[in-house]
């Protein structure tokens, strides 16, 4: 299970609970961060922002299936361990 997936839950269980849950990124989110349409995403500008848009497009594989710049991109952040495969 990615972390993304328990992330899911963990909001879900919060939800049901009726406590506030922080706002969750999802793919169409995290594939335009990753493209720099921050405003498009609804989300400002930042490294961190950045780095949870690609982790999340690392863990659900999403990354491996969009234009091979993404891939390589995805590649790079693994590398210099900003991100984790």
């Amino acid at each position: 299970m990615t972390s993304y997936e328990i992330a899911e839950i963990e909001n879900q269980i919060a939800g049901f609970h009726g406590l506030d849950t922080p706002r969750k990124m999802n793919i169409f989110e995290a594939t335009m961060i990753a493209e720099g349409n921050f405003e498009i995403a609804g989300y400002e500008p930042d490294e961190a922002t950045s780095i949870e848009a690609w982790q999340l497009l690392i863990d659900t594989g999403t990354v491996w299936q969009l234009q091979g710049c993404f891939g390589r991109q995805a590649v790079a952040l693994i590398e210099a361990g900003v991100c984790v495969r």
